[in-house]
C-alpha cells in the first residue's frame, strides 16, 4: 500500500470503531495512527472527536480536553493545521451556544 492508502486505511479503522461505540479500540487505532504518521493532522482530529463524543452518563461534553488536543496540534504545526483550526472553532462555538442556552434557561426559571 502507498503511504496515502495506509493513512486512509488507518483513519477508517479508527472511524469504524468510533461509530461502533468502541472507544478503547478507537483510541488504540488513533495511537497507532499517530505513531505511523506523526506529522499528520488527522490523528489529532480523531482523538478530539473521540473525547467529544457525548456519553450517556456525562452531564456535559469534555470540550476542554478536545480543545487541549487541538491546541497542541496547532502549536506543533501551525502551517499544516487548517482542519484543526476549524474543529477548534466548532468546539468553541458549541460551548458558547450551550452557555447562552444555559443563561436563557436560568433567566426563564427566574421569571
Amino acid at each position: 500500500l502507498t503511504p496515502r492508502q495506509r493513512r486512509v486505511f488507518m483513519a477508517n479503522q479508527a472511524l469504524l470503531a468510533w461509530h461502533m461505540g468502541k472507544p478503547a479500540a478507537c483510541r488504540e487505532f488513533v495511537e497507532q495512527f499517530e505513531e505511523a504518521f506523526p506529522g499528520s493532522e488527522l490523528p489529532a482530529l480523531l482523538h478530539a472527536a473521540l473525547v467529544c463524543r457525548p456519553k450517556p452518563t456525562a452531564a456535559e461534553e469534555p470540550s476542554a480536553e478536545a480543545e487541549g488536543i487541538l491546541s497542541e496540534r496547532l502549536a506543533a504545526a501551525p502551517e499544516d493545521s487548517d482542519r484543526a483550526v476549524l474543529a477548534l472553532a466548532q468546539i468553541q462555538a458549541r460551548g458558547a451556544a450551550a452557555a447562552r442556552k444555559g443563561k436563557r434557561g436560568a433567566a426563564a426559571a427566574d421569571a
